[in-house]
């Protein structure tokens, strides 16, 4: 599952296989009385305020379908994504919102259609989406190293952030980055925060995420949505997964259902935009 982290194009890919093992900023989250969160400290001016090189994204979809052994997992999705927004796939265990992730960011081809990433082809253009971080599925790493070590691996492979930024990733979610426990020794909680670490933490303008949320206690599910909102209002586009109605109306901009691979407007019931 290690390349459900590579986020840039083939050659990334290719470069972790001869690997050797194949500035975000800490923010504090104070509570009131109506449930509202604050970000005390941006954990990292450039990805909280977009940075003098923050540039719009989209993502679009034409007549995307896709079938395994005869059966239709997806039909004739279509889908267009802009900057400074999340939006949410909503949908029944096994509807196809991996399925669609996974061609988004290049892990499978569709049987028809196309995905055009910042206007260019997905296959053709560009292997895989640029600067774009990812979590599809259960988050994988290598058991016997600590959260930083796990996290300087995949950064050494591309080479644009240092130490500081990955320590401050780590922090960001709520792991310390001093600690040397070993991933094999985590609980599913604090492997998908590490997950969720990975994929923020070379300040990616997309960020696709499939159920961030799987495993973490109520606690860190707020602090989450907190950080998700912060990215969106940086300027980022997010594209998550969830099987739960509440994440999609409390973070959403937009959400889509997908039933029987078609895909479906979701209809989102706002009571305060606040994270509850």
């Amino acid at each position: 599952n290690f390349f459900l982290y590579f986020h840039s194009n083939l050659s990334i890919f290719i470069a972790f296989l001869f690997h050797y093992t194949c500035p975000f900023h800490y923010f504090r989250f104070k509570v009131d009385k109506k449930i509202r969160f604050s970000v005390e400290k941006h954990f990292h001016y450039k990805l909280l305020k977009g940075g003098p090189t923050m540039k719009a994204s989209t993502i679009q979809t034409f007549g995307i379908s896709r079938e395994f052994n005869g059966i239709t997992v997806l039909n004739d999705i279509n889908l267009a994504l802009e900057s400074g927004k999340i939006y949410g796939l909503i949908g029944r265990n096994g509807s196809g919102k991996t399925v669609l992730m996974k061609i988004i960011c290049g892990f499978l081809m569709p049987s028809k259609g196309y995905v055009l990433i910042n206007g260019r082809k997905l296959g053709k253009d560009i292997d895989f989406p640029e600067n774009t971080g990812i979590l599809i599925e259960a988050p994988t790493f290598l058991a016997h190293l600590n959260a930083y070590q796990n996290l300087k691996n995949l950064a050494d492979i591309r080479g644009i952030i240092g130490p500081d930024e990955i320590r401050q990733s780590i922090s960001a979610v709520g792991l310390d980055p001093n600690s040397n426990k070993k991933v094999g020794k985590f609980s599913l909680g604090m492997r998908q925060k590490l997950g969720i670490a990975q994929a923020i933490m070379e300040n990616p303008d997309i960020l696709i995420l499939d159920e961030p949320f799987n495993g973490l206690d109520k606690d860190s599910v707020k602090e989450m949505r907190s950080l998700l909102l912060s990215l969106r209002d940086a300027g980022k586009l997010i594209l998550l997964a969830s099987h739960n109605p509440l994440d999609i109306s409390l973070l959403c901009d937009s959400a889509f259902e997908i039933d029987r691979g078609m895909l479906f407007p979701f209809e989102i019931t706002k009571s305060q935009n606040v994270v509850e």
